[in-house]
């Protein structure tokens, strides 16, 4: 495909997700220090030489290319939360975020190096090709004579997007890694006009069937199981819900907002799992004007640290509810986006989608719950 096919299909993959997430509220912009970015950019420079100087000697082992958010603290260690269910063998970890650090050692960066290319040579474009181009362009060299398997966890970004229409495609074996719901997700919803990935890792047998008719409906991938942890869960009297947040918004929903208005908080226990980008504002959450006291998951697998089977899941449209559905956990959808993007697991016994959550509670909870 030529630059600009290219180009015209990330457009119709960003236009499609831009009217699906329409529905949410829009995420609050970040603030850029000017000295911290020139600080960023001048370490990633220096770590994309050393990766080049060395990508010889590490083409055969797997890369990885992730970034902070796919990380998680446990013990005082950071840990890779999503490659792990696949790898055991040692890997190479780049991460082009473009803002942030992987505080671990053995991790390339090279985002701020993309910076510095779409800023100085790919201005005429708008931000994400732009970066798109720039990222192309810089793993095109990293790239060259690869002969390993290649991760991405995220093919509609623009790291992602430079990965399967790398010039070097053919050389290397690229694989996605699900860690979050694809079915209905519009990337994922079109079907592409080259082969994305050659292996996905996927939760379940739905999300295979669905690449199969969508986005890998013109090319065959190959589709890998994840398994889900295996735990035993025991029924506890009282209501407990476990909120999983969307970055969408900030702190809670409005409709969960709504519930906590009108619900005692010493009638049932919260605990609320971060977006992995809102990693640090626990305030949001905490300082409600309710004075409800709650817990935050920040453990490596929220499924295995979940022991009430009578526990309620509810969020805007995370992929927590996927996960909650599959593993038979009663499961409340609250926004828009969320009831289109997983109308096919609602069904009104383990899934449901609601506006007033102090209305459908109480319906669903068997005694002693309420």
């Amino acid at each position: 495909m030529s630059t600009a096919q290219i180009i015209e299909y990330i457009r119709i993959i960003q236009k499609a997700e831009a009217d699906f997430k329409g529905l949410s509220a829009p995420n609050t912009p970040q603030t850029t220090n000017r000295i911290q970015q020139l600080g960023f950019i001048l370490f990633c420079l220096f770590d994309t030489l050393r990766l080049l100087m060395w990508k010889n000697r590490l083409k055969h082992q797997p890369w990885v290319y992730t970034a902070p958010n796919f990380f998680q603290e446990t013990n005082g260690q950071l840990c890779d939360r999503i490659t792990g269910a696949v790898l055991s063998e040692p890997v190479v970890y780049i991460n082009h975020s473009k803002t942030e650090r992987i505080k671990l050692n053995g991790v390339f960066h090279i985002g701020g190096v993309v910076l510095l290319l779409a800023r100085l040579f790919f201005r005429k474009y708008e931000p994400s090709i732009r970066y798109f181009l720039a990222y192309r362009f810089l793993n095109n060299l990293l790239l060259k004579n690869h002969r390993g398997q290649v991760f991405t966890l995220c093919f509609y970004d623009m790291n992602g997007l430079s990965l399967a229409f790398s010039k070097h495609r053919s050389q290397f074996n690229l694989c996605e890694i699900q860690h979050g719901n694809m079915i209905n997700y519009p990337p994922y919803a079109i079907p592409a006009p080259v082969k994305i990935a050659d292996r996905f890792y996927v939760r379940n047998t739905r999300t295979a069937d669905y690449l199969r008719s969508h986005l890998c409906r013109h090319f065959e991938s190959v589709y890998h199981l994840i398994p889900y942890p295996q735990v035993k869960r025991t029924e506890q009297a009282g209501l407990h819900i476990f909120y999983a947040s969307t970055i969408e918004f900030e702190g809670f929903h409005p409709v969960f907002q709504a519930f906590m208005a009108q619900t005692a908080p010493e009638t049932y226990s919260l605990t609320v799992r971060l977006h992995p980008r809102e990693k640090g504002r626990e305030a949001l959450f905490s300082n409600n004007p309710w004075k409800k006291d709650l817990l935050f998951d920040h453990t490596f697998n929220w499924l295995e640290n979940l022991k009430t089977s009578n526990t309620i899941v509810i969020s805007p449209w995370s992929s927590c509810i996927e996960e909650a559905v599959d593993n038979q956990l009663t499961t409340i959808i609250i926004d828009p986006v969320g009831r289109t993007r997983y109308q096919y697991l609602i069904d009104e016994e383990t899934c449901f989608y609601s506006d007033d959550l102090a209305q459908l509670i109480p319906l669903i909870c068997r005694p002693p719950n309420l």
